[in-house]
């Protein structure tokens, strides 16, 4: 087997190292394997490999007291039978043992609803789908009382994080601002974007210049402003999210004060 394979092999199961003590009955012959490192001098008769000097404790070095001891058909009930040897690790460094644990990078979780309303006028919402709120009736009756007229809203493009379950690589707070503003800026590259609301903390969290160390406070700070969005150009005004405003429907006056310059005159 090759050895990088072999190490594959331990690492799934748990297993640091792995090296045989003995030689089972009618078990293949000990022999070493293919190395990744380079390998030691040897020399090279009939086709086989033969170390000039095996390590000490390597796996050739236990072939070769096998070979010497005459124990090259040890079975398995013998060995169990025999007293384990139990290995004292050694106690780490105190610098090491003072390292603080590297931290795990919190994932977070949530879901934008995007609506291109106009070809000017972009709408993102906190999405909380699993509440089942008229959450587009509300937006409809808030664009239609700023003049717009519409008949019905466009169909919404829904953003989730992560987008990808991937334990591989990082999907922090970081990677989904990252990966979000830059979506939204090939949108304004496709077509310019020159009204931006953007509603809820997921929302305003991501997509604006956060003073705050969490979504609600972020949500909190900007709420009724207007706000730079990150690579999109335009001002952005921060509302609460349309759930909110379903949940708590003082907060409509807060969001209808904020809409003003919006209106059709």
């Amino acid at each position: 087997m090759n050895e990088l394979q072999r190490m594959q092999y331990l690492e799934a199961m748990g297993i640091d190292s792995y090296m045989p003590r003995r030689q089972l009955l009618l078990g293949p012959a000990m022999r070493q394997c293919q190395p990744v490192l380079p390998a030691q001098p040897a020399a090279v008769s009939g086709g086989d490999i033969t170390p000039v000097a095996p390590v000490p404790g390597s796996q050739g070095e236990v072939a070769a007291a096998a070979g010497k001891t005459g124990a090259g058909a040890v079975s398995v009930a013998d060995i169990l039978g025999q007293p384990a040897t139990i290995v004292t690790p050694k106690p780490a460094p105190v610098e090491e043992a003072l390292k603080p644990a590297p931290e795990a990078v919190v994932v977070p979780r949530f879901a934008l609803s995007l609506w291109r309303v106009t070809e000017q006028l972009l709408v993102v919402d906190s999405r909380h789908a699993e509440l089942a709120l008229p959450t587009e009736a509300l937006l409809l009756n808030m664009l239609n009382a700023l003049g717009l007229q519409l008949r019905g809203l466009p169909r919404a493009e829904i953003l989730r994080w992560p987008m990808v379950e991937n334990h591989f690589t990082r999907q922090g707070e970081a990677e989904a601002r990252e990966a979000l503003r830059a979506m939204l800026e090939a949108m304004h590259e496709e077509q310019p974007v020159t009204q931006l609301l953007l509603m809820g903390p997921e929302a305003c969290h991501y997509l604006a210049d956060s003073p705050g160390s969490s979504a609600e406070q972020t949500l909190e700070t900007m709420q009724g402003k207007a706000v730079a969005a990150a690579g999109l150009g335009p001002c952005a005004v921060v509302l609460p999210s349309l759930t909110q405003m379903l949940q708590a429907p003082a907060l409509k006056a807060v969001a209808w004060q904020a809409l003003q310059p919006f209106r059709l005159r």
